[in-house]
């Protein structure tokens, strides 16, 4: 797991994590991207539009660790990228 994060905005923490993310796919690992990011930087990056999505990694948070089955396979979106899913 590695973490990109800062309190201040625009410092290049979706861009280092999308390039990071794209490096570890050419490198044949397989990736899930975790957008925390209240704008949906990344999400949208993708090509989603994260105020359309019928789920969030809100819906995990409000469970507090039970996660119910399947949530999570609802949650994960392919990409262009075949090794990278995004959550």
């Amino acid at each position: 797991v590695w973490t990109v994060a800062n309190q201040k905005g625009g410092v290049g923490k979706t861009t280092t994590s999308i390039a990071l993310a794209g490096l570890l796919a050419e490198a044949g690992k397989r990736v899930v991207v975790v957008d925390l990011d209240p704008h949906g930087s990344m999400t949208s990056y993708f090509g989603y539009d994260p105020d359309a999505l019928e789920h969030s990694n809100y819906d995990l948070f409000l469970h507090k660790g039970q996660v119910p089955d399947g949530l999570t396979a609802q949650l994960l979106l392919p990409t262009s990228n075949e090794q990278i899913a995004l959550l």
